[in-house]
């Protein structure tokens, strides 16, 4: 017969190695919150390169609006990806002090003591300390790590995209629409303006060398035009 494998069997087998141990913290908080964040970066900077090539390389918006379209999306994968990024400590910080504040309250002594009486009242086997230790330990530090993760989302995702993201955006793709035309001239073997002015400076040597040019022969022509005759030149 085979062995019947339960999820507490699983458990046990598996995240109680030394492994595991190793690698997995006591307090899952910061690895969790990090794992969301890394997944909503990942997926954002994924989504402005596409949307990005897709704007810049598509034939049916017009070419006069294609650069500005393009760089609406860039500005906002940019800014949906740099500040979560940049805010993580705050989100940190802050999802700490609310469930502080607010819900670690059901994790406390009291409440122990409280579930401690409802299993007792239904004739469940248990005593008072295992109850403290399974929520004051192991069920308060994954509902913290819960916690964290519905704060990292809810910054990154609703409070970012939803506030941040608009004010910033547009402003943005001013500068990279300058950015985008400057690359596009490039492209197009157009010359930059210290170039041009280079250019023009060389030809207008190269015009005022060929008008001393045509001076001289110009004098030259005279000179022997208006040369005296033989018979004056030993005068």
């Amino acid at each position: 017969m085979a062995p019947v494998i339960s999820g507490r069997n699983l458990y046990n087998n598996l995240f109680n190695t030394k492994f595991m141990k190793k690698w997995l913290p006591d307090n899952p908080t910061k690895a969790a919150a990090t794992l969301a964040l890394v997944s909503t970066v990942t997926k954002d900077a994924l989504n402005c390169y596409y949307y990005t090539t897709q704007s810049y390389h598509n034939k049916k918006i017009p070419e006069d609006k294609r650069t500005f379209v393009a760089s609406i999306d860039l500005s906002n994968g940019l800014v949906n990806v740099i500040v979560p990024i940049l805010s993580k400590p705050l989100i940190e910080k802050a999802s700490d002090h609310i469930f502080n504040k607010r819900y670690a309250k059901y994790f406390n002594k009291s409440s122990a003591e409280a579930l401690y009486n409802k299993l007792k009242a239904k004739n469940i086997d248990c005593d008072l300390k295992s109850v403290e230790n399974i929520l004051g330990k192991t069920s308060s530090k994954w509902a913290r790590a819960g916690f964290a993760v519905i704060a990292t989302l809810v910054a990154s995702q609703i409070i970012c995209k939803r506030v941040i993201t608009p004010s910033v955006a547009t402003p943005l793709a001013d500068v990279i629409k300058a950015q985008f035309e400057k690359y596009e001239m490039k492209k197009a073997g157009k010359l930059a303006p210290t170039e041009n002015a280079e250019s023009k400076s060389s030809k207008s040597n190269d015009v005022k060398s060929t008008n001393s040019a045509n001076e001289s022969a110009r004098f030259d022509f005279y000179t022997d035009a208006y040369k005296p005759p033989k018979f004056m030149r030993n005068v």
